[in-house]
């Protein structure tokens, strides 16, 4: 929590990621060169990855592999982040471990409308789950923003868990940097869990 939300590249220096239960093609297709707010380019694994709907396939996976209990979700403050000078942006209409030929990349917030929130904030999809349509559907409901070089603690205002036991577990933490910390049921979105709407 000290370090706020760290790159990829940023937390493996410091030694934060301990066991790395990511998979290495998908982690090999994002090592990407993004072009942020400044015009500077920097590799998307130098960059901290936020997605705009947590409700997504990659939470997904996580639940399916490792269930929900010990999952917490930080909410960001998007506009502090926005009106911060000293943080540059970007962000991606799919999931940005998608190919460049199909991934927009920007880094002007006038090109946001240029994201399909309609499928980024909508319903979840609960259709089968196989073909193109799914596959599209991912890859926009999968959306990042990236920011540069990290995401300060200041800038995170909640965190939620489906969890009794860990919100237990994190209360003296989160109180000590005056965050909220939630508890919330809706956030069961692999295959085999329906989703609910969020709600405290």
């Amino acid at each position: 929590m000290q370090y706020g939300i760290l790159s990829r590249n940023e937390a493996m220096k410091k030694l934060l990621i301990r066991k790395d239960f990511s998979d290495t093609q998908v982690q090999d297709r994002r090592d990407k060169v993004i072009k942020l707010s400044n015009s500077i380019n920097k590799s998307q694994h130098d960059l901290a990855n936020l997605f705009f709907n947590p409700l997504n396939p990659t939470l997904a996976v996580a639940q399916a592999n490792y269930g929900h209990d010990n999952i917490i979700i930080y909410t960001i403050d998007f506009l502090r982040v926005l009106n911060d000078d000293k943080l540059d942006v970007a962000f991606t209409d799919k999931n940005a471990s998608v190919s460049e030929a199909k991934l927009g990349i920007y880094n002007d917030m006038e090109d946001i409308d240029k994201l399909n929130f309609d499928i980024i904030l909508g319903p979840y999809w609960k259709k089968d789950r196989f073909g193109e349509e799914w596959t599209n559907w991912k890859q926009e409901r999968s959306a990042e923003f990236m920011i540069y070089p990290h995401i300060p603690v200041k800038y995170i205002y909640n965190v939620l868990t489906t969890s009794t036991e860990t919100k237990s577990h994190l209360e003296d933490e989160i109180k000590s940097y005056l965050l909220k910390l939630e508890t919330f049921k809706g956030i069961q979105v692999d295959e085999k869990i329906e989703v609910d709407k969020l709600s405290n």
